[in-house]
């Protein structure tokens, strides 16, 4: 269970209402300095109870979730658990003590009476505890002459005292005048408004726009072939040099340099779009279609493409199908 108390202390010292959900509120009220005994005390807080300020405003909750690192509602429910135990111990025991705030007490009718710390106890009181508490004394008594000769002294003194005052009334005024009778000459140059300078504008710098790209993009219309098994791909608006050309497979083409393998025709088609600017064809087997770059009657004869160091750098996974 979360311990209230220095919550309670701590708020009693600073505000002048702190209440006790359900129970009541400590009220700190402000007395000023005072005479007692012939003494000269200082001023003071006297915390008081009432019980009938009893409402939950929230400031201990308040206290309790700040110190705790906990959620308000959570705080909220502890000290209505806290102050429930306090009520319980006066209750049981019909005294309860707040160390630094005053005692509770039960008397012979069954009504409970505050009864506040002492002030030099009373942590309501800090902020005046290092005044001190001045003796007053009674005035000693004088003879008539003295009496007399006292007040020549003091009608004298004040004199003197009233003439000070009115010759440093006089130059001061004079020196106002001095100072607001002498023009000041104001360099307008050398004026700072800010403390923070002026931004400097360097030299402009050409923008770097970037180039217009055609939104017209050109297209390959690929129309598989079933018969042959190889793709007619609409030529590209290109020079001859770089038009694509389809593999021819020779009569007695038996071994295929394959260079991709795919489980659709519109994948190998797609493939070969990608590499438009080879010699590709597709070789239709077992449910698969493959890609090849070169036919021949033998395994060297179709493999001889991969000696060519280009092909290699394009298909190093290049291998051979033997049909």
């Amino acid at each position: 269970m979360i311990d209230i108390i220095p919550h309670i202390q701590y708020l009693v010292s600073r505000q002048d209402c702190v209440v006790l959900p359900g129970w009541g509120a400590f009220i700190a009220s402000y007395m000023p300095a005072r005479v007692s005994g012939g003494v000269l005390m200082p001023p003071a807080r006297v915390v008081g109870f009432n019980p009938d300020v009893n409402h939950n405003d929230g400031v201990l909750a308040t206290s309790v979730a700040r110190r705790d690192s906990i959620g308000y509602d959570t705080a909220s429910s502890a000290v209505s658990a806290a102050v429930a135990r306090l009520r319980e111990l006066y209750d049981v025991a019909g005294q309860l003590t707040v160390p630094r705030i005053g005692t509770f007490r039960r008397t012979a009718e069954g009504a409970m009476n505050f009864v506040p710390a002492d002030f030099e106890d009373s942590i309501a009181g800090m902020i005046y505890r290092g005044l001190p508490s001045v003796e007053v004394g009674a005035e000693e008594l004088v003879s008539d002459n003295d009496a007399v000769e006292a007040g020549r002294n003091v009608a004298a003194l004040s004199g003197l005292r009233a003439f000070g005052r009115v010759a440093a009334a006089v130059a001061l005024l004079l020196g106002l005048g001095i100072t607001l009778s002498t023009p000041i000459a104001v360099d307008s140059n050398r004026m700072n408004y800010a403390s923070v300078p002026a931004p400097r504008v360097s030299a402009a710098k050409p923008a770097v726009i970037p180039p217009v790209v055609s939104s017209e993009a050109k297209l390959f219309a690929v129309i598989p072939d079933s018969a042959a098994s190889t793709a007619i791909v609409a030529p590209q608006a290109q020079s001859a040099a770089h038009q694509p050309k389809a593999v021819s497979a020779a009569a007695d083409a038996r071994f295929y340099l394959i260079v991709s393998s795919h489980a659709s025709a519109a994948e190998a088609q797609r493939y070969i779009a990608q590499n438009s600017d080879e010699n590709l064809a597709t070789l239709v087997r077992d449910g698969r279609y493959r890609v090849y770059a070169a036919t021949g009657s033998t395994f060297e004869a179709a493999k001889a493409l991969t000696h060519n160091a280009d092909f290699a750098r394009r298909h190093p996974d290049a291998w051979v199908y033997s049909k």
